[in-house]
């Protein structure tokens, strides 16, 4: 009998490319400036958040905890080929740290937009075949000041990177979702140079 596999693993996003359009997962990059494929801001624990918070945390401590990086991703086989086909699109989600950790955003997005580049340019992948999104209204610029080649967009609405508890994040994303539509973000988006 199947079960499923857990979230952003091997096991998981394999079974997606292999039983749909393709994958989305979220990349973030730890203290060693390795991506990893993790949702949230931080591991489950309990005390302070800083030291739980994935830009904090070495690669190897993180593979400890089961967290996938991007380069296993791009060396395993069937992933690698089955995203090589031209069938399947894959969406590389990036994640924006927490406040706590004391990055800055334009310098952070484009660090984890030059490694994505540099880790797929020899790939050989088609064209179209990725897009690059996030949460962050700074993904356009920041990908345009380095030039990168692969697909952006702003996920919308904005939902800020940070906050324990979705429902208030859901809250404050709210009134930019209820006062934003449809042909303002294309527009929007047009006028940045993402495809909309």
């Amino acid at each position: 009998m199947w079960s499923q596999p857990s979230e952003n693993s091997l096991c998981a996003l394999r079974h997606g490319m292999v039983f749909a359009d393709g994958v989305e997962f979220d990349i973030r990059m730890d203290a060693e400036g390795e991506l990893v494929i993790f949702h949230d801001e931080f591991l489950p624990g309990s005390g302070s958040i800083k030291p739980r918070c994935i830009e904090n945390i070495y690669t190897d401590d993180l593979r400890k905890q089961g967290v996938l990086t991007f380069a296993e991703l791009i060396k395993d086989r069937e992933f690698l080929e089955l995203w090589k086909s031209g069938s399947k699109t894959v969406d590389i989600e990036i994640k924006m740290p927490h406040p706590v950790v004391g990055k800055e955003n334009d310098s952070h997005l484009a660090s984890i937009l030059e490694r994505i580049r540099s880790m797929t340019n020899d790939l050989d992948l088609p064209s179209r075949s990725t897009i690059v999104s996030s949460f962050s209204p700074r993904i356009s610029r920041v990908s345009k000041n380095i030039g990168f080649e692969i697909a952006v967009t702003q996920l919308v609405p904005r939902i800020r990177p940070w906050g324990r508890y979705w429902r208030v994040k859901r809250v404050f994303a709210i009134p930019q979702f209820v006062m934003t539509s449809v042909p303002y973000i294309a527009r929007k988006f047009r006028s940045e140079g993402m495809d909309s």
